[in-house]
């Protein structure tokens, strides 16, 4: 038997779905108004991304609902350097590809693709922004919306600033 959060985390995957097709939907319509500026584009992509960032933070959630000792093993402490060295091994696959390879051509052709990629340097930032709050913060709880909120914060900035 299941249980209720392994229910509700196949729901937040569900809604995941239902975000990236929200989004290929809609896409074409917000790129073709007239009205468009470049003020708008940046907020849609900060609510499409902070929804990303709110699912894993609701997926994390539940995973320490349903196994309390989630967060207090002691491999947090140990991941920053190998969640960043990953990370950047990561971005450089992705630019050799997308510069030197067929992931531009790809990404067009299957889209699904692209949001598997935006879901998967999301989940890195998530979890590396995790790793680093879990050396300042005792309380679980309380590092997970601190995570939430440092990572939703990196990339409001980082949108804003580009």
């Amino acid at each position: 038997m299941l249980s209720k959060w392994t229910i509700y985390q196949s729901g937040l995957l569900l809604c995941l779905g239902l975000i990236f097709y929200l989004s290929e939907l809609f896409s074409m319509n917000l790129a073709a108004g007239p009205e468009n500026s470049p003020m708008l584009a940046s907020i849609v992509t900060s609510i499409f991304l902070i929804s990303i960032v709110a699912i894993l933070y609701l997926f994390s959630y539940f995973q320490w609902k349903k196994k309390p000792g989630f967060l207090q093993h002691p491999i947090w402490r140990k991941l920053p350097i190998p969640l960043l060295i990953l990370a950047l091994l990561s971005v450089i696959a992705f630019l050799t590809l997308g510069v030197f390879g067929p992931l531009a051509e790809w990404t067009m052709q299957y889209r699904t693709l692209l949001y598997i990629l935006i879901v998967y340097f999301i989940s890195l930032l998530f979890f590396f922004v995790l790793s680093v709050v879990y050396k300042k913060i005792d309380a679980e709880k309380s590092l997970l919306n601190q995570t939430f909120m440092w990572t939703s914060l990196i990339l409001i900035v980082g949108i804003f600033m580009v």
